[in-house]
């Protein structure tokens, strides 16, 4: 190989890493700027699960406090505690929900949306179900969709 055809490969080479290192800077900028937004208290305003919505006033009674990965689900009754991962780089931005289940942790897949004081997202009810692929849900589609506003 010439020198030329080495130093214009080890140039490529340099580009490819720098690029990257660009795309998983933005990346994480996305992260930090969208997990920013989720923090914070938030009052359901609708919930329907395999496409059966449950009724505005129950809805509105439950809601969700994200504290750094943490979200918490008030149900009066109960709390729900999960941790979660976010990508924000995804189309539609994904949302992955990790529970304790004994020894074991219990992975759901979601997608999320987030803007000023409204965030809504929709995920699998069953770990191990597929990611949905839209804001949705049917009867057995094995879908949960909620929507909510941030708590004054």
């Amino acid at each position: 190989m010439s020198k030329r055809m080495a130093m214009t490969v080890a140039i490529g080479l340099l580009m490819a890493g720098v690029g990257a290192r660009i795309a998983g800077d933005e990346k994480e900028d996305a992260v930090k700027m969208d997990m920013k937004l989720l923090q914070g208290d938030w009052v359901m305003q609708s919930f329907e699960s395999n496409g059966k919505p449950i009724a505005a006033e129950q809805a509105m009674k439950i809601k969700l406090t994200i504290n750094g990965d943490r979200y918490s689900v008030d149900i009066g009754e109960r709390k729900i505690e999960l941790t979660f991962k976010i990508d924000p780089s995804k189309k539609p931005k994904t949302m992955d929900f990790a529970m304790a289940q004994g020894e074991e942790k219990a992975v759901t897949l979601g997608i999320y949306e987030v803007s000023g004081d409204t965030f809504k997202v929709c995920r699998a009810v069953e770990a191990g179900k597929d990611r949905p692929s839209d804001f949705s849900t049917k009867e057995g589609s094995g879908t949960a969709l909620a929507s909510y506003k941030r708590a004054k």
